[in-house]
């Protein structure tokens, strides 16, 4: 796999990238959710 993050758009929070390039012979799963950023 390959993770890429954009220089020209803001950083993800924690241990996330944007894009993950994956081999052809991969299989997928996608998980997706939200996660709060401030305490409250």
């Amino acid at each position: 796999m390959k993770f890429i993050n954009p220089k020209d758009i803001a950083p993800p929070q924690g241990l996330y990238s944007h894009i993950v390039t994956v081999p052809s012979d991969t299989e997928l799963l996608f998980i997706l959710g939200q996660f709060g950023i401030m305490p409250d």
